[in-house]
């Protein structure tokens, strides 16, 4: 049996360290390129994963996006033109209908007078006497169209007392010499026969006793003669009637300027 030497022994078991320290070399350089391989095969799945999730996140967002871009589109505009339609819908339909209906307020206002009638009535309210006065009297009542006199066809004083000489016929005429005297101090009916426009009117005091001047009167109209309407009602203060006999009332002491009819018109029925 071959007897070695220690040198020998030494050698062979430096041998082995080497051959042993390279095994484990090669193994553990195996282990390491095996470990990068598998990270990269995950790597490489997680990056192919990703990236079709990418793909199909981009697929899905590039398939919504021109639908939310086609409803954008659609709605956007839409939204503007109803706005737009809308808002020129109220400018055109408010402004125009307050125009209308401020026509037609002044169209009624302006319509409202002068109204034609055919029966005028003077109502005399209270007189300068204050109710001492034994009658109501006048020398001439006139209505006018214009500067325009208008003579009434038939002239009458319901449930009145008359001297003879003074009866209500007398107030339409073109004098003032003569006088209408009622002692029941009742109503002057001016009949035209036809509705005519009358825009203004005045009467004149009589020849004797102020006492009986009407200071308070009413001025109605109809076109039957039982329904009235007030035109100018002067009812509420004494007015400014001359003591001077035979002198026309309203304001300027003329003939045919008188009591304008317009604004005053109360359109009452009475």
């Amino acid at each position: 049996m071959m007897q070695l030497t220690v040198l020998e022994i030494v050698l062979i078991i430096i041998g082995l360290g080497l051959v042993l320290a390279i095994i484990f070399a090669t193994i553990d350089a195996q282990s390491k390129d095996s470990l990068p391989k598998s990270n990269r095969s995950q790597k490489k799945k997680s990056s192919e994963r990703s990236q079709k999730t990418v793909s199909h996140s981009a697929h899905k967002k590039d398939t919504s996006s021109p639908k939310s871009k086609m409803v954008e589109s659609l709605s956007g505009p839409i939204r503007k033109s109803s706005t737009i339609d809308l808002s020129t819908h109220k400018k055109t339909a408010s402004k125009p209908a307050k125009k209308t209906v401020s026509k037609v307020q002044k169209q009624t206002s302006a319509s409202s007078y002068p109204t034609s009638y055919q029966y005028w009535k003077f109502d005399a309210i209270s007189m300068r006497g204050q109710g001492t006065e034994p009658a109501v009297q006048l020398s001439s009542f006139r209505l006018y169209d214009g500067s325009q006199w208008l003579p009434a066809q038939n002239v009458s004083n319901p449930n009145g007392s008359n001297p003879s000489g003074e009866e209500p016929e007398q107030a339409n005429t073109a004098l003032l010499d003569s006088k209408w005297l009622d002692l029941n101090k009742g109503d002057l009916i001016y009949d035209f026969g036809k509705p005519v426009v009358v825009t203004q009117y005045n009467w004149a005091t009589a020849n004797d006793a102020p006492e009986r001047d009407p200071l308070r009167w009413v001025l109605s109209a109809s076109e039957d003669g039982v329904t009235w309407r007030i035109i100018d009602d002067k009812s509420k203060a004494n007015q400014n009637v001359p003591l001077e006999r035979t002198t026309w009332v309203a304001p300027g002491n003329v003939e045919n300027v008188g009591f304008l009819l317009n604004d005053s018109m109360v359109n009452e029925e009475k």
